[in-house]
């Protein structure tokens, strides 16, 4: 059976990335940090912080079975 561990590493990665240029663009308009984990793309979504909290835990999950 193959490792999850790589795959979530990747993808954790990404999103780590992301999470930086939301934290570049919230500086350069003048954002509150505080602000950007309540966002939602669309209205039917989770906001940010809650769609972190589902892949990390997806993440830690999956990688300790």
């Amino acid at each position: 059976m193959l490792s999850p561990v790589p795959s979530f590493v990747h993808s954790l990665t990404a999103l780590s990335n992301i999470l930086d240029k939301a934290e570049a663009f919230a500086e350069a308009k003048k954002i509150k940090p505080d602000v950007i984990p309540q966002l939602r793309l669309i209205a039917d979504m989770l906001p940010l912080w809650r769609q972190i909290c589902i892949a990390t835990d997806h993440a830690k999950g999956a990688c300790a079975r």
